[in-house]
């Protein structure tokens, strides 16, 4: 995730998802706190000291909802971009001292669905405009971010059907986002939601350029190769991001 550090300054950091209140006194409480809602997030206890003070901002390239299908069972969806780019959730970080090392975690913040996503659930992560992402980070006034926690415009995103796998947390190649072969017995009536199918895939170069204006590059490989392979979300929301595109940033 990226958030401010000491100096005021963009960083990305690797944080434990799933958000222990620093008043906590056992850390197993942010098993409950994965994610927050909109509604409320000023106000419920495990958020309102972190936001005014500590939001931040989760990079991702999609992420997966479940439909319940007519006959039963369900198919899981990756949703994202219509031009498979980079976008940033709205997220919150705290820093829980009460055990025998400092834990750092985080949570995404969910609202109203969109028309897209209300296909499929009844939630969906709060979804940032770009023109919102420093005001998102830096801004002193709750009414102002408050008003940015609004479902993302659905005729910029897409969704498409892709393997039950996903829900499987020891499952995490790459086919996982790749379009299902064949389709669903409900897809062909869910037309909405085909979008472009199969979405295009980001290029190195869009996503160097959309992540540099999330954070400095210059801070971007090292944390994330450390966090490489020993990193890994696996509840509701999967949320993917190519760390190749990352490791490029710093070659330009």
């Amino acid at each position: 995730m990226v958030r401010l550090d000491r100096d005021g300054n963009r960083e990305l950091a690797v944080l434990r998802w799933a958000l222990i209140p620093f008043w906590a006194k056992d850390k197993k409480i942010g098993f409950k706190s994965i994610n927050a809602r909109a509604e409320t997030v000023a106000t419920a206890p495990a958020f309102r000291e972190a936001f005014p003070r500590r939001r931040c901002l989760v990079p991702a390239t999609g992420f997966y909802e479940w439909k319940k299908l007519p006959g039963g069972g369900k198919q899981p969806y990756n949703i994202g971009m219509r031009d498979g780019s980079l976008f940033a959730m709205a997220g919150l970080w705290e820093c829980w001292k009460k055990g025998p090392e400092p834990i750092e975690s985080f949570t995404i913040i969910t609202g109203p669905p969109n028309s897209l996503v209300a296909e499929l659930h009844d939630r969906m992560p709060v979804i940032l405009e770009p023109d919102h992402w420093d005001a998102w980070l830096t801004s002193k006034d709750t009414g102002e971010v408050q008003a940015m926690l609004q479902p993302f415009p659905a005729q910029l995103m897409s969704a498409y059907p892709v393997s039950p796998k996903v829900g499987n947390v020891k499952d995490d190649t790459p086919d996982l986002i790749e379009p299902l072969q064949g389709e669903p017995s409900d897809w062909r009536s869910t037309t909405r939601l085909r979008g472009q199918l199969p979405r295009p895939s980001p290029s190195i170069c869009n996503m160097r350029s959309c992540f540099r204006t999330m954070v400095d590059c210059a801070t971007v490989c090292g944390a994330w190769e450390k966090s490489c392979g020993k990193s890994r979300l696996s509840s509701e929301w999967r949320i993917g991001l190519p760390w190749q595109a990352l490791r490029s940033a710093q070659n330009t």
